[in-house]
This record gives structure tokens, C-alpha cells and sequence, in this order.
């Protein structure tokens, strides 16, 4: 009796000491399985959060981008702009008539051209260091052929400028006080007129 007693105590005691298996879904849960769990969901939220910071980035970048292009195309705004400013003339005012020609300071005609109702008149000068002031003077008279003729001559003031660089300009003079004075001489709204400054001939027709 006592023997049977022991081995029944042995059984019981081997029974106790075997651990719960994985495969018992009644049994304790593995800590290493919800570990492993774990790392998982942990892997998946990472996962996640890089791929949409990979998103934000990609939009930051498409926003960079867009903005360099918005950029750029002011930049080729104002290019444009600078070089439309450049290719203008320097208005100087309007032919006058002077009786007799004053005196001049020394230039060079470059050319003349007509511009609408104006006449650009290309010069080159000495100075730098003082303001230059331009007059284009006519004597009141028309020559008479046909068309009628004219003869302008620049007016320039250096204004006491001893500077020695040189310096290249385009004056633009508005050519209406001529226009008037020709459609009061020959009562008529439309002509031409033949202008001459210095060596230079143009064809102003209204």
C-alpha cells in the first residue's frame, strides 16, 4: 500500500513539473510569442511612419520644385523687363524752335532713326562726372520741295563735365511741335517732311 501510495505521489509530482506547449491554445500564453508579437506590430507602425514620411518628403520636394520653377519664371520676367528698359531710349523732350543756334559742347552723331512720332538721335560723348542736358533745335523754316525740308541740330551741354570716359547714349525727341508747325504752314492733316541732322537724313511722314 505504501509503495502504490509513493508512485502515485512520483506521477503526480511529473505531471506538475511538465511545461504548458505552444500548440494548448487553453495554456498560458508564450511571453516570447507576444514579444515576437509585439516587434511585429511595432515593425509594422515604423514601417508606416516611414513610408509616409517618405510621402511628406516626396510632396515637400514637389513643392521645392514647384516654387524653383515659380522662381525662375520671375527671374525671366524681370530679365525680360531689364532688357526691354535697355533697348529704350532716353527721352530728352521735343524739337524747338531756336533763333539763332546756340553754342554746343562737343559730341558725335552715331545716327538717327524714327520711332513713331519721335526721332531717336544716337550719340557719344565724353564725361561722367556731370549731368548732360540735350536740346534738339530747329530754325523755323521749311525748305521748300517736296516733300519740304528740314534742317535739326543737336544741342548739347556738358555742363562744365572735364571727365574723360566715354559715353554713348540714345536721346528720344518727340517731333509733334514740327508736325503742327507744317499743318499751320500748309493747312493740310497729313505730309511728309525731309529731316536732316548734320550727315544724317530721315523721311518723317504723318
Amino acid at each position: 500500500m505504501t509503495r502504490t501510495l509513493l508512485l502515485v505521489l512520483a506521477l503526480a509530482l511529473a505531471l506538475a513539473a511538465c511545461p504548458a506547449t505552444d500548440d494548448d491554445d487553453s495554456g498560458p500564453v508564450d511571453d516570447d510569442d507576444a514579444a515576437d508579437d509585439d516587434d511585429a506590430a511595432d515593425d509594422d507602425d515604423a514601417a508606416d511612419d516611414d513610408d509616409a514620411a517618405d510621402d511628406d518628403d516626396a510632396a515637400d520636394d514637389d513643392d521645392a520644385t514647384d516654387d524653383d520653377d515659380a522662381t525662375d519664371d520671375d527671374d525671366a520676367a524681370d530679365d525680360d523687363d531689364a532688357a526691354d528698359d535697355d533697348d529704350a531710349a532716353d527721352p530728352a523732350g521735343e524739337v524747338e524752335e531756336c533763333t539763332p543756334t546756340p553754342p554746343t559742347d562737343a559730341f558725335f552723331l552715331d545716327g538717327i532713326a524714327l520711332a513713331g512720332g519721335d526721332l531717336d538721335v544716337s550719340v557719344t560723348y565724353s564725361g561722367g562726372c556731370e549731368k548732360h542736358e540735350w536740346d534738339l533745335c530747329w530754325d523755323g523754316l521749311f525748305a521748300e520741295s517736296e516733300p519740304v525740308q528740314v534742317w535739326l541740330s543737336p544741342i548739347h551741354d556738358a555742363n562744365g563735365d572735364a571727365c574723360e570716359a566715354l559715353i554713348s547714349e540714345t536721346l528720344r525727341f518727340d517731333l509733334q511741335p514740327l508736325q503742327d508747325a507744317w499743318t499751320t504752314a500748309y493747312g493740310a492733316s497729313t505730309g511728309s517732311i525731309i529731316i536732316h541732322v548734320m550727315d544724317e537724313t530721315v523721311t518723317f511722314s504723318f
